[in-house]
């Protein structure tokens, strides 16, 4: 799997790396990251069409770290049509979807957060007021 894993830079000014700020399931799904290196700066993703989503601590996602060990370096946005989460998802499916499901990954210091989804994700990166 790691040869299929690919760095995800849905924009040229996305940061590397990436913190978890807040998971919202309504609507779509919206995950909300702040740039770990300015705390003003927010990475808003939004999937308006997903089939599903999984968050784990990172410390209970050892074997995806022990196959993947650059998914801890200098970066935190992947995507892949590989891996356990998005097989066992094309297998329930009947692999009904297999030929444009993709599986994206957001991997933060303490966490792995990974989505299918068909289409893409809407990402936008803002400068929070901080007063």
């Amino acid at each position: 799997m790691e040869n299929s894993i690919k760095i995800w830079k849905p924009l040229p000014n996305i940061p590397n790396k990436l913190f978890l700020k807040e998971l919202v399931h309504k609507d779509g799904l919206t995950i909300v990251l702040g740039n770990e290196s300015n705390q003003n700066e927010i990475v808003t993703i939004h999937f308006e069409y997903y089939y599903g989503y999984r968050n784990f601590d990172e410390s209970y996602h050892l074997r995806t770290l022990d196959e993947i060990p650059f998914i801890l370096q200098d970066w935190s946005l992947y995507i892949t049509k590989e891996g356990d989460f998005i097989e066992s998802f094309n297998r329930l499916s009947y692999d009904i979807y297999n030929d444009w499901a993709v599986n994206y990954m957001i991997v933060t210091y303490d966490g792995i957060i990974e989505i299918i989804a068909a289409s893409g994700a809407e990402v936008i990166v803002t400068k929070e007021i901080v007063s």
